[in-house]
């Protein structure tokens, strides 16, 4: 079982733990003003690129012969930042949050090489108008040297009120509701670097195709959820939280494309594209907490955050069947799939 699946069945097991326990006489925010600081340790799995607008055909006829590459799909780990500010409200019971959330991963970098063999050329796509920019041909084994790289960050703030639920909802007076607005942004970036070495009959020698395509997502709408502890023991008590809602969506996509032939010439190729729509948000947050002090408790959890609209590259693809010279191909295009940000939170509260 993954590790992301494991976080899954103990956020899902803690939430059930949350609605089974009996009643509680307490808020689970205290009386006074709080403050959240919390380090994470995250898995995120966002980002689709299904290639990078290039193909090997044959020579004499420039049909597709084989994909020079696999497109990459990103998934990795990297350290956020989030806080959360609580306050007194109205009632005494209810409170006013203020979150704010950042992440970085950790930037994924790999090396490919295809090989080619005479009566193959590399052929290079115009991202802009899905035409053949260049073709790169090796009278004997020559090699393409990809290097890819892909960055991530993402960032939010919301606005949040919370309702102290009476004793008779669900029976438990330690359950809060939340309402509110929430602001998502998230950024992806790909960079692309090809070289050729060995020996290419045309051009001699082929310097270089480079591919930089970023991508920003913004989500803005609202959002509602529920907040409750339990208590353990006099220090530890367990957290749950469980939040969903529906985010108008935007991302856009700015594209640039450079292909450095042997004779020097340079040819620049610009695109963009964007799209929009609905977004739904869903996340689930379980761990416990300790108090170390009056003023001090420390927390760790596992949460889980998933949003069903996500940005992904489709760039110019050649495939079986197609020619490179006589077909054009579509230009490079935002599509949508979902993202899931997995992770473990250590977290220092303070209260004033």
């Amino acid at each position: 079982m993954s590790v992301k699946n494991q976080i899954k069945l103990t956020i899902i097991a803690m939430a059930v733990l949350l609605l089974s326990v009996p009643s509680y006489a307490e808020s689970p925010y205290p009386n006074n003003v709080t403050i959240e600081i919390t380090p994470s340790l995250r898995h995120v799995d966002t980002f689709k690129i299904n290639g990078f607008s290039t193909a090997i055909t044959d020579t004499a006829s420039d049909d597709f012969k084989r994909q020079s590459d696999e497109g990459t799909e990103f998934s990795s780990i990297g350290l956020g930042m989030s806080g959360r500010v609580v306050a007194p409200a109205i009632r005494n019971s209810d409170r006013l949050i203020l979150e704010f959330d950042y992440f970085r991963a950790n930037d994924m970098s790999f090396t490919d090489t295809n090989t080619m063999v005479g009566g193959e050329l590399f052929e290079i796509i115009s991202i802009n108008n899905g035409k053949q920019v260049d073709d790169i041909s090796s009278s004997q084994p020559g090699e393409i040297i990809s290097t890819v790289s892909v960055t991530h960050r993402s960032g939010s703030v919301a606005a949040l009120y919370g309702f102290h639920l009476p004793d008779n909802i669900l029976g438990h007076s330690n359950l809060q509701a939340e309402a509110g607005l929430q602001f998502i942004e998230t950024q992806d970036k790909l960079a692309v670097d090809q070289k050729g070495l060995g020996t290419f009959a045309n051009p001699t020698p082929f310097s270089y195709h480079y591919l930089d395509e970023k991508v920003t997502a913004k989500y803005f709408g609202p959002v509602v959820g529920v907040f409750g502890t339990v208590p353990l023991s006099d220090k530890l008590k367990f957290i749950g939280r469980a939040r969903t809602g529906a985010l108008l969506y935007r991302s856009t996509l700015d594209g640039e494309q450079r292909v450095l032939k042997g004779s020097g010439a340079v040819t620049d190729i610009s695109a963009s594209d964007h799209n929009s729509g609905i977004a739904y948000l869903g996340k689930l947050e379980a761990g416990i907490s300790y108090s170390v002090t009056k003023w001090l408790s420390v927390d760790l959890n596992a949460n889980i955050t998933y949003l069903s609209k996500s940005p992904e590259i489709e760039n110019p693809h050649v495939d079986a069947g197609d020619n490179v010279l006589s077909n054009t191909f579509s230009p490079v295009a935002l599509r949508t799939g979902s993202s899931e940000d997995a992770g473990i939170n250590f977290s220092f509260v303070f209260r004033r």
